[in-house]
């Protein structure tokens, strides 16, 4: 099975908070673990915000950029092409999400039509999770979402 993390569960693997212990039991039963190129960037962007509130320190802000830096090769990385900016824009349009969360649904749903395998939407966003779940992709059960 492949499990797909958009960058609010992603971060859920770095930092304690609600729906990690989720996150970290679906990522031992799923052999593949894929995100967009574009979550990188995205999770340095919230563990800068979160040393910037306070709400991490600078020690523990060094020993996630670390450990996602490492992390990263395990990923199945999908690049942001040009069909999932088309598709995005269409989805974005279609379901009225944000731009980023446009690029990990699309990143998804191609996903899931080129393989075999069903995949496994995680986020944290209630509105993209709907959206995944309209666009026929299995969902992570997250109750907090």
């Amino acid at each position: 099975m492949i499990l797909y993390l958009d960058t609010s569960a992603m971060i859920k693997l770095y930092i304690q908070e609600a729906g990690s212990e989720l996150i970290k039991e679906a990522i031992d039963t799923n052999r593949i673990i894929a995100t967009a190129g574009i979550a990188y960037s995205e999770a340095i962007s919230a563990f800068v915000r979160l040393t910037l509130l306070n709400s991490i320190s600078k020690k523990d802000y060094e020993i996630c950029k670390s450990s996602i830096k490492r992390d990263w090769a395990s990923f199945f990385i999908i690049d942001v092409s040009e069909n999932i900016i088309q598709l995005a824009a269409d989805l974005i349009e279609k379901h009225k999400i944000r731009s980023f969360d446009g690029i990990h649904l699309a990143s998804a749903v191609l996903l899931n039509k080129q393989i075999n395998k069903r995949v496994t939407f995680s986020s944290w966003d209630k509105k993209l999770l709907k959206s995944a779940q309209k666009e026929e992709l299995q969902i992570l059960s997250i109750a907090t979402a």
